[in-house]
């Protein structure tokens, strides 16, 4: 796919779908939909919520938080919205220190999520473990040796 190639975004749902409760939570940790573009928000969602100052992947930071307190969420699956990808882009580019917030910000929701819906618990340690993957995917092939095991260390 090239960069800058205007990609739908739709969801694998068909019609309208409404979630409320443990089911809104539940469908956006299940659906690894951590992304703040593809959604509409009430102003008032962000009165006590805001993105981090200073992270990547501030979606995944804040995502959660605002869908737990939404009164519920609407999912449809007509694509409304283009998404450019871009070479560029922090998950599209190589290794860097910054790419630590995607796992810090899996472990932040993991405590936040599984406190106050532990029946989500499972879930959310899986993808904390599909995170550390990743980035450990992307720091080894830098060929940094020594980071890599700095990092690997720390991760046990």
């Amino acid at each position: 796919m090239p960069s800058g190639e205007h990609i739908p975004f739709a969801n694998e749902n068909t019609g309208v779908k409404v979630f409320e409760g443990i089911y809104k939570v539940a469908h956006n940790i299940r659906t690894a939909n951590n992304f703040a573009w593809n959604k509409l928000y009430r102003k008032s969602l962000f009165d006590n919520i805001r993105f981090p100052k200073g992270k990547t992947f501030e979606d995944i930071f804040t995502m959660y938080k605002l869908i737990d307190a939404a009164n519920k969420i609407v999912v449809s699956a007509e694509s409304k919205y283009y998404y450019v990808r871009r070479d560029s882009s922090i998950t599209m580019s190589p290794f860097n220190i910054s790419h630590l917030d995607n796992t810090e910000a899996y472990i932040e929701r993991y405590r936040y999520i599984s406190s106050k819906y532990p029946q989500l618990e499972s879930t959310c340690r899986k993808q904390i473990f599909t995170s550390a993957i990743w980035v450990m995917s992307k720091l080894y092939w830098t060929g940094d040796k020594e980071l890599f095991s700095k990092i690997s260390a720390h991760i046990k």
